[in-house]
C-alpha cells in the first residue's frame, strides 16, 4: 500500500512538471508571435537588404498588409471543387482589388472580393454574399462567407491554396 502511494505521488509530480513546461512553451510562443507581427505600412525587405518600393516593382497594398509585386496582378483561370471560373486581381485608386466570376453561378457576373491582401507570395481574400442586395444581384440561394488562402508560384503564373466554407476546407488553384 505504501509503495503505491509513493509511486502515485511521484507520478503526479511528473505530470505537474510536464504541464508547467508545456505552459511555459506556449507563453514563449505567443510572445514570439506577438513580437513578429507586422505593423500597417511596413515594407518587406528584398533579397539585397533594401526596402521594397516602387522602384523594385513592388507597390503598397490598398489594405493593411505591406507590399506586393505587380507580377501577381492579372487574370487566373480557376478550378474550385469541380467548378471553373476567373479570378482577376488589379489596382484601382491605389488599392488592391479583385473579382471572381463563374459562368454557372451568380448570373455569370463578376463578384467583387473583400479584404484582398497579398504579402510576399501569399494571398488572402473573402468571397461572400452577406447582404440582401448581394443575394439579389448574384441570384444566390443563401448567405455565405468563404475565406481564401493561397500562395503564388515564384513567377506569379500560378496560385493555389484552400478556402473555408461552412466549416469545411476545400482546395483551389489557378493559372494565368
Amino acid at each position: 500500500m505504501c509503495r503505491q502511494s509513493v509511486r502515485a505521488a511521484l507520478l503526479g509530480r511528473c505530470q505537474m512538471k510536464s504541464v508547467k513546461i508545456l505552459f511555459s512553451l506556449i507563453v514563449i510562443l505567443l510572445l514570439f508571435i506577438a513580437g513578429c507581427k507586422k505593423e500597417k505600412g511596413d515594407f518587406i525587405r528584398t533579397g539585397d537588404g533594401k526596402k521594397s518600393g516602387e522602384e523594385s516593382g513592388l507597390i503598397k497594398n490598398g489594405s493593411k498588409s505591406g507590399t506586393y509585386d505587380k507580377k501577381y496582378l492579372g487574370s487566373y483561370r480557376l478550378r474550385i471543387t469541380g467548378f471553373t471560373g476567373v479570378l482577376k486581381l488589379y489596382e484601382e485608386d491605389d488599392a488592391l482589388k479583385g473579382t471572381i466570376q463563374f459562368s454557372s453561378w451568380g448570373r455569370g457576373k463578376e463578384q467583387p472580393l473583400k479584404k484582398v491582401r497579398i504579402t510576399g507570395e501569399k494571398i488572402y481574400f473573402i468571397r461572400s454574399v452577406s447582404t440582401r442586395r448581394e443575394l439579389e444581384e448574384f441570384g444566390g440561394s443563401r448567405y455565405f462567407k468563404q475565406e481564401f488562402y493561397g500562395s503564388f508560384s515564384g513567377d506569379g503564373s500560378r496560385v493555389k491554396g484552400y478556402f473555408k466554407d461552412s466549416g469545411a476546407q476545400n482546395s483551389w488553384d489557378g493559372r494565368k
